[in-house]
This record gives structure tokens, sequence and C-alpha cells, in this order.
């Protein structure tokens, strides 16, 4: 878990850990960050992912595996 939250490091891995439960583990966001477009590497491929959209709708909330490296980016504002 790096970039923009407020404590970035390693979440230990649970079996229904899902994006935003590693955001809230990392402390939540900080005031900068750009809560509709984070990154998350799985296998050496990216994808972009809104959080915005996962807390209001939990189907679109995806689980993370063990390796998955979650990136949250600043925003432009």
């Amino acid at each position: 878990m790096g970039g923009e939250v407020q404590r970035p490091g390693r979440i230990e891995w649970t079996p229904d850990l899902t994006m935003t439960k590693a955001i809230q583990a990392a402390g939540g966001f900080t005031l900068y960050a750009k809560e509709n477009a984070n990154n998350v590497v799985r296998d050496q491929k990216a994808y972009t992912l809104d959080a915005r959209l996962a807390q209001k709708s939990p189907g679109e909330d995806p689980k993370l595996l063990p390796g998955d490296s979650l990136q949250i980016d600043r925003s432009a504002f």
C-alpha cells in the first residue's frame, strides 16, 4: 500500500481483504488523494480502480490477493 494514504506500508492480507478495507487499514486517504483512480498491480499487470464507486457499490470493491500492490496517486487539485 503506497501513495496518498495516511500510513503507507504493508497491510496484512486476509481472505476478505478488499481495496476499500486496505485503504481503511492504511488510515484512509490523505487530503491530496485521487480517490477515483487507484492502481492495483497483480502479476505484473496494472489495473485502475475507483474507490469512490467501490464505497457506494460493494460489488465494485475487488478482493485483493497476496502479493497485490495498491498505489494511491496524488490528485492534480
